[in-house]
């Protein structure tokens, strides 16, 4: 609601916030709330870096989104050269977290059950259509506000454009798959099983051969992975307070017999 083209922020642009300093910011970060596809439907955004930080505020948490720099130093230097100068192709690609799965991507009305998408928001005065109240207005509500673009029509290349691959964090893939809690001790052993075998969580998710995952987590994992990395998945997007879910499974769906997950 507070970041620079938050609801609440009182800015709708880089210059009403920055003024004359605005040809000095040259990077903004997307947040875990929306992601570059979004972003681009402001060409305003057109030569501005967007990077993908994770929050820290738990273990679990940290590298949700990342940035992935070919860099050798890894000075702060190097960082700037990469964002705003003459060494911006190393900047491969960015790493992103699903923003369905906060808990104001929509709009809606947690009490009646309602989430709405910005289109159909405005068709009913941005009112819930069962109560009749206000409905609490999500981040892509804001997105279409300041957006003069669809989403069909956002730039794919361009110098301050790098792709972007969207995950679901191992720990929640895990659990989808085995139809139990993230927390669960199951869910926390086949992770551990997984990293000390084939490397970091962005390898397993992103690099590691579909046969690897296979040997050491099972059918059912490596196919679930195969699924995030195709973008085949179930997504269930958050309102009013509500977080949304992205699962590999549809629901009461079974990938494989219980002994192909090997905990």
């Amino acid at each position: 609601w507070f970041a620079v083209f938050g609801s609440k922020s009182g800015y709708d642009s880089l210059e009403e916030c920055f003024e004359e300093l605005t040809p000095r910011i040259h990077a903004i970060e997307t947040g875990l709330s929306s992601d570059p596809p979004m972003n681009r439907r402001l060409s305003s955004l057109d030569n501005i870096m967007l990077v993908s930080n994770s929050d820290a505020h738990s273990p679990d948490k940290l590298g949700r989104e990342a940035n992935v720099f070919d860099m050798t130093g890894g000075t702060y230097q190097e960082i700037l050269d990469i964002l705003h100068g003459p060494e911006r192709h190393k900047f491969l690609y960015t790493i992103e977290f699903y923003p369905e799965e906060g808990k104001y991507h929509m709009d809606g009305h947690r009490d009646c059950d309602v989430c709405l998408d910005p289109e159909e928001s405005k068709r009913n005065g941005n009112k819930c259509p069962r109560c009749k109240k206000m409905l609490t207005l999500g981040v892509l509500h804001r997105v279409a506000e300041l957006a003069d673009r669809a989403q069909h029509n956002i730039p794919t290349s361009g110098n301050a454009v790098v792709p972007h691959k969207s995950i679901v964090p191992l720990l929640d893939l895990i659990a989808s798959v085995m139809h139990v809690g993230s927390a669960s001790k199951k869910v926390k052993a086949l992770y551990d099983m997984l990293v000390n075998e084939l490397g970091n969580e962005f390898h397993v998710l992103l690099d590691s051969s579909h046969e690897d995952i296979e040997r050491v987590g099972g059918v059912a994992i490596a196919e679930g992975v195969k699924r995030m990395r195709e973008g085949a998945l179930y997504i269930s997007p958050g309102y009013d307070g509500v977080f949304g879910t992205v699962q590999v499974l549809a629901p009461n769906e079974t990938l494989g017999p219980k002994q192909d997950i090997l905990v």
